[in-house]
């Protein structure tokens, strides 16, 4: 089974979604402790 796009569609504007990140970018600084947390 091959999937196609009909060129109708094409000439619509049509365009495949973009692919989803696998990953998140990580902020380049120190991380901070957690506050507010602690068991009484």
């Amino acid at each position: 089974m091959a999937v196609t796009v009909p060129p109708i569609r094409e000439r619509f504007g049509w365009r495949p979604a973009e692919m989803v990140p696998a990953t998140y970018p990580l902020p380049n600084r120190p991380r901070r402790p957690t506050t507010g947390y602690e068991d009484p």
